[in-house]
């Protein structure tokens, strides 16, 4: 009887000695979590030492494919600040493409401090140099008045450059364009053209039935004037084959 007294009143552990013994399991359980983590952890990115040879010696296309790599975070950390550094070196060599990624992280403040004024003078000196999407992004702002006066004269210019070079949001812009007559004189042979040819640029070699912009306006022209643009979009899509 005494023993089965001294079984149901067996002393319990103390919190003291619980609590040391829990600390116990717990650094147990992430020493073994942290030798895991070791294993698993990847080895710290490296940049190919061509590109940062070659942009140390001043290449503006591999100080823009460095600030490409930052920008991304391929090869290394992703760093926006460091990107800036590297585009700002191509850019000044009046390397489109890094003048318009200036002047994008100039415009969402990445890696630089938002300044839209700058986000302007860049896309300006890309699209000088030839760059579409700064060339369309210039058009879009004049022709909405955004960041820079209204005016449509100038949108239509810059949508025009980037229309040439293939681009389908320009494409559609110059042809909203001649539709209103703003900008340009008001022709809706044009407008149907560059509408098609935009619809054209998305959606293969023919202009599609879909309901698009460019169906909305076909009726304006005569069946001969949609036969002739049909010819002209055809035309224009071998001569300026997808890259």
């Amino acid at each position: 009887m005494a023993d089965k007294l001294e079984l149901l009143h067996l002393p319990r552990p103390s919190s003291s000695l619980l609590t040391r013994s829990e600390a116990h399991s717990s650094l147990i359980a992430r020493g073994r979590k942290d030798a895991a983590s070791l294993m698993l952890r990847k080895p710290e990115p490296k940049l190919p030492e061509a590109v940062t040879s070659l942009a140390d010696q001043g290449d503006a296309d591999a100080q823009f494919n460095l600030g490409m790599k930052y920008y991304r975070g391929q090869d290394v950390a992703k760093d926006n600040a460091k990107a800036a550094e590297w585009f700002r070196k191509a850019a000044d060599q009046g390397h489109a493409t890094g003048q318009w990624y200036m002047a994008l992280l100039y415009f969402n403040g990445h890696g630089l401090p938002r300044d839209e004024k700058q986000g302007i003078h860049w896309s300006r000196k890309a699209a000088e140099n030839g760059n579409p999407i700064a060339q369309y992004c210039l058009g879009e702002l004049f022709h909405f008045g955004r960041l820079v006066p209204q005016d449509y004269a100038q949108a239509a210019i810059w949508y025009r450059k980037a229309a040439e070079q293939g681009n389908a949001d320009a494409q559609q812009g110059l042809g909203s364009l001649y539709n209103l007559g703003h900008g340009v004189l008001h022709n809706n042979v044009e407008a149907y053209f560059w509408f098609c040819l935009s619809a054209g640029r998305t959606s293969g070699p023919h202009p599609p039935r879909s309901g698009g912009t460019e169906d909305r306006y076909e009726e304006k022209l005569t069946p001969e004037e949609r036969f002739k643009v049909r010819e002209r979009v055809a035309e224009w899509l071998a001569d300026h084959p997808r890259s």
